[in-house]
């Protein structure tokens, strides 16, 4: 299992989740549950996985493009 790092606004305050996977596609889909209705990024130690960016109609964008 690898651990991971969810990072979300949610309406009143910032969020930080820590959570175990056993691979990135899990943890994405834990973390758009987790932050089901929120923007945020999803980390793996100090490498940006994600952005999951929810204004754009639930997109999520790969920390290797242009985060």
């Amino acid at each position: 299992m690898t651990s991971y790092t969810l990072r979300y606004q949610s309406e009143h305050e910032a969020r930080i989740v820590h959570f175990t996977a056993e691979d990135a596609a899990t943890a994405l889909v834990l973390a758009h549950e987790i932050a089901r209705h929120h923007s945020g990024e999803l980390w793996r130690g100090s490498h940006k996985v994600c952005t999951i960016d929810r204004s754009q109609g639930r997109q999520w964008r790969p920390g290797w493009v242009g985060n």
